[in-house]
């Protein structure tokens, strides 16, 4: 749980150090409001990173979002049980948060943490990503092309060297459509710079997804009337059974407005 999150977005750069990891497995490959099992992986740490000089620059004053709404979030510290909305590219949902002891960072990150190091983390990405990395270790991009949800979920598991947990299934979750996907960065992979993780999808406004190696990330991509929403969710090493049904409850539970 050490890596960091960089996100540069709305105007100016933003950064966050966060340190996370997480871990999930698959669902049956049917329409399904959710994955229905999740398992824990030895080694996670997930962040967003700049992936080029280019884009560590702020957007500009025409890519900013049009109000304060945009990236309305559940404000820092601890989450009381019950309703939380948040806006995401313009779009309004609340999710339920079962338990105590979950926690907001005030712009994207929802996590939990049980018994030091087990806990799961939840990305609700401000701006949905352009795409997967043609290149994981060099973080080489293709252009945007503006893809569907399921076009998304595709692109995830062709990233070179990646290995599919869960392959795209057809999902509904509050009502609309989309993808899940489950993919995981074997253990012991090892770049030619001697990096030990990959760079897996990209923003042209925030930056890069990174994960470690061993670890295993979910992507849940939901159209809500032509725009998409991305949530990245992943549990610790050592998460327990009842941790990882909490991130499925909080997936089936969101509602949009």
């Amino acid at each position: 749980m050490n890596q960091v999150l960089k996100v540069a977005a709305a105007g100016a750069v933003v950064v966050f150090a966060i340190l996370v990891g997480l871990s999930l497995l698959s669902a049956k490959n049917e329409p399904t409001s959710a994955a229905k099992s999740l398992a824990p992986t030895q080694v996670a740490s997930p962040s967003l990173a700049s992936p080029s000089p280019a884009r560590t620059q702020p957007p500009s004053s025409t890519s900013q979002p049009s109000s304060v709404a945009t990236l309305e979030f559940p404000a820092a510290g601890e989450l009381e049980v019950g309703r939380h909305s948040m806006t995401r590219e313009g779009v309004t949902f609340s999710i339920d948060v079962p338990t105590p002891g979950w926690t907001s960072d005030g712009s994207f990150l929802i996590r939990s943490s049980q018994r030091g190091a087990a806990g799961a983390v939840f990305i609700f990405w401000t701006d949905t990503p352009d795409g997967a990395y043609d290149d994981p270790c060099a973080h080489l991009d293709s252009p945007p092309v503006d893809p569907s949800a399921s076009e998304l979920a595709r692109d995830i598991t062709m990233i070179p060297g990646i290995e599919v947990v869960r392959p795209p299934t057809d999902i509904t979750i509050g009502g609309y459509p989309g993808a899940h996907v489950a993919i995981s960065v074997p253990p012991g992979t090892v770049c030619e710079s001697g990096s030990t993780g990959f760079y897996l999808w990209y923003d042209e406004l925030i930056g890069g997804r990174w994960a470690d190696s061993g670890t295993t990330v979910n992507a849940w991509i939901i159209d809500v009337d032509g725009q998409l929403v991305w949530i990245d969710a992943e549990v610790f090493a050592g998460g327990d059974p009842p941790l990882e049904s909490q991130v499925l409850q909080i997936v089936d539970s969101i509602e949009f407005q």
